[in-house]
Order: structure tokens, then sequence, then C-alpha cells
């Protein structure tokens, strides 16, 4: 498979949707989500010169959760905490994403939807990705969750952030960070995870936790010694952060059957004019 292939995070996608074009709708139904996507598919494809997509959704973090039950404990009580037009307008962002898994990406031909139960949109890219190379493929990621960093490979696997609208290879990580990608589930797991909930070794940040990996951290700093003496919470950590999680895959790419007529067929049925005749 020599070609590019666009890994998109449909979940981070689909949340910032919410935040910008999430109170349209069509006919009595909840479209903003849809549409913000089905826009964002167009322009990736324009960016990166293909039409070669695999849409990872996520499924849920029960295997996380199983080594740590407190992951992303505190984000999903904040929610339930919510008012209740917060919480009505976010179940209606969950069954927009289910239909856009369900019904309308297979309606429109797209062949590579992916998800599996108790796993993250991340580790259904990383399997992807790890997987595929190997048989030719290149990837653009295209989310804004650090974690994925580590699956840079010099311009092979790049990742595109829809927040910053810029694109990272190895190259800009490197220089960055001073270490390679693959140090950097190793530079997590010391560090943590905030956005996670992931709690690394106290008092040390991502940049400390690169000097240590790279062998540029005094031995004598109370830093080194900490990290040092917290192996057994970095072990924990490396597991929750490292991608893709144990267990998760395989996943079959395919050849995607989507056609201008389907695409068009797609979004005239849901009022989304500006995106007929977009697909080509």
């Amino acid at each position: 498979m020599n070609e590019l292939v666009i890994a998109v995070d449909v979940s981070n996608l689909a949340h910032r949707a919410f935040h910008t074009t999430g109170d349209l709708s069509y006919e009595g139904d909840g479209t903003g989500v849809l549409y913000g996507v089905l826009r964002d598919i167009i322009q990736l494809g324009d960016r990166f010169g293909s039409n070669t997509f695999a849409f990872c959704f996520d499924g849920g973090c029960d295997f996380r959760r199983r080594i740590y039950p407190k992951y992303k404990k505190m984000r999903q009580q904040r929610r339930r905490e919510a008012g209740e037009i917060e919480l009505e307008a976010r179940r209606d962002l969950r069954r927009q994403i289910y239909r856009l898994r369900t019904r309308h990406l297979p309606q429109a031909g797209f062949q590579n939807i992916f998800w599996q139960e108790g796993y993250e949109a991340d580790d259904v890219i990383a399997w992807l990705v790890k997987h595929y190379v190997n048989y030719g493929a290149d990837f653009a990621v295209v989310s804004s969750d650090h974690d994925l960093l580590q699956l840079l490979d010099g311009d092979r696997v790049i990742i595109w952030s829809p927040v910053t609208k810029q694109v990272v290879n190895e190259n800009v990580f490197r220089a960055k960070h001073g270490i390679g990608p693959s140090m950097w589930s190793m530079v997590k797991a010391i560090a943590g995870c905030n956005s996670d909930e992931v709690p690394g070794v106290k008092g040390i940040g991502e940049k400390t936790a690169a000097k240590y990996i790279s062998g540029n951290l005094n031995t004598e700093s109370k830093k080194y010694r900490d990290i040092i003496d917290n192996h057994e919470l970095i072990e924990r950590n490396l597991k929750l952060v490292e991608l893709p999680a144990q267990g998760c895959g395989p996943f079959d790419l395919k050849r995607d059957r989507v056609t201008e007529s389907g695409w068009n067929k797609l979004v005239s049925s849901m009022g989304m004019k500006s995106l007929v005749g977009r697909w080509d």
C-alpha cells in the first residue's frame, strides 16, 4: 500500500465541531457536529492530496481503568455535574458521533471505520500506523492529542493538529525535545498527563523527563533521584500512555468506495448545500 492514509481521531474533530458549528440542525435533528467533521474531511483531503481515510473512534477506556481506576474520572464527573442544557447538548454530540460511525460514513462509501470496545481512538490509530507502515503506507495523523507524538517517523508518519493548523514531523519533534519520538511515552510516564488525569513523579515536567532520558540530567540532583525512586509509578504509567494499549487490534485497511454521487446524496440529505460537489 504505497499511499498516504489520513488517520483521523474522529472524537477529537467532533468535539471541536461541537464548540464551533454544534448549534446547526436540519429538520429537527442536530447536524452541527456532522457538518463540522464532513467539512474537515474535504479540507484534509485537499491539504494532503489524498482521498484515503481511516476514521478512528473512541470505544471507552475500560482497559486503562482496570490499570488505574482514576483514569479520566474527574473529567467524567465534571460532565455529570453540568446543567441540564449542557447535558442534553453532550447527549446530542454522542448521538451525532454514533450516527457518523454507523450510518453516514458507511453511506458515503468509506470503508475504514474503526473502533474497539474498551480502547481509545489513539490506540486504534497507533495500531494502524505501526502495522501498515511495514507494508509501505505513509500516514498523516489528524489529532491535537500529544500522546500520538510517539508515532512520528521521519516524513512517513506526521501529525497535523486541528488546533494549531500545523504539521509536526520527526525533525520538528527532535529539535524541540532533544529525544526521538519513540521515547515520548516514557516522558509521559515520568511527567504524567494532566488531560488524562495520570499523575507523574511530583515536581517533574516533560522537559526534565526528556533531559533524564537523553542523559542530560545531573545524576546528583534531587530530580534525578526522585525519578529513580518512583520506578513503580513510572512502570504503571507506561502501560497507560504507551500506544497502542495491549490487546488493541487487529484492523484491516480497505479501499474506499466513495463516489461523487454518493457524497452528494449524503450531504444533501442533511441540508449541507455548501458541501455538495466538494468530493472529487
